[in-house]
């Protein structure tokens, strides 16, 4: 259950994050004399690649350090993903990081929340893709650890979009769910394209989907006693249907919010 608070600690961990990320940036800043943007751009990159490759932990640390030092491990790997001055082998890391809870959980606290350079965000907005490493490493991991967490990696910054009063905050959870989306459907197309038995995440982008629509009409109408109702269908698991009819209900979302969502994840299943 743990799993269930990695998203609303988001704020708290992007403050880390982004106090990590502007001791680098500022080093650039301070310089006596005035340097062209792009150079500038180039240092601070050059800078930064430095520093986390000097800080690189070892795989036994990835494997068995607890959650809050899995944040501080991932805020160092996650700029070199797609570092390509970086001589890094990242597969051996990740698949190390994410091989245990807190791992996952820290990893993808730092990945979906990092800030990064106006100019890397202009670029990713334009073609939002896994790194290769990331996504070979992503298909080693335990699918019922991984997939629960990315359905929620997705879910819970779309619902706070409309639920933060602060438009700043608001924002920052649209770009969460923005990457948490393209990670859940990056292991829906693995695993469509794989030759695995279980489809655990369509399974659950269904049942997300069917209990969201459950809960918008349990507001709308007074629901029968009898039975007749229950048009779920042969293809939808209602253990799973009934798991996040209770998430949705203890994280209090409300009709904008469940719309939100299912509009959200039938993009991914498109």
């Amino acid at each position: 259950m743990k799993s269930f608070q990695i998203l609303s600690s988001v704020i708290l961990m992007k403050r880390i994050l982004f106090v990590a990320g502007s001791s680098s940036s500022s080093f650039a800043r301070t310089t006596a004399f005035v340097v062209p943007r792009h150079d500038m751009n180039q240092q601070r990159l050059m800078s930064s690649t430095t520093l986390c490759e000097s800080n690189i932990p070892s795989i036994e640390e990835l494997s068995t350090d607890p959650f809050m030092k899995q944040v501080q491990h991932a805020s160092t790997l996650v700029p070199l993903l797609n570092d390509k001055d970086s001589n890094v082998d990242m597969y051996p890391m990740l698949k190390a990081q994410l091989s245990h809870s807190d791992g996952i959980r820290g990893f993808f606290v730092s990945y979906l929340t990092g800030s990064s350079e106006e100019e890397e965000e202009e670029e990713e907005e334009k073609n939002m893709v896994v790194p290769k490493s990331l996504r070979r490493a992503m298909k080693k991991v335990d699918a019922k650890e991984l997939v629960p967490l990315a359905c929620m990696n997705v879910i819970m910054p779309t619902a706070m979009v409309t639920m933060h009063t602060d438009p700043n905050l608001s924002s920052s959870s649209a770009k969460t769910a923005k990457r948490g989306k393209v990670i859940l459907s990056t292991l829906l197309q693995d695993e469509a394209d794989g030759e695995k038995d279980d489809f655990l995440v369509l399974d659950n982008c269904l049942a997300m989907l069917e209990a969201a629509d459950a809960a918008i009409n349990t507001m709308e109408v007074e629901m029968d006693d009898d039975d007749d109702d229950d048009d779920e269908g042969d293809d939808v698991d209602e253990e799973l249907v009934k798991y996040w009819q209770d998430f949705y209900v203890k994280w209090g979302y409300k009709e904008t919010q469940l719309n939100d969502i299912i509009t959200t994840i039938s993009e991914v299943l498109a």
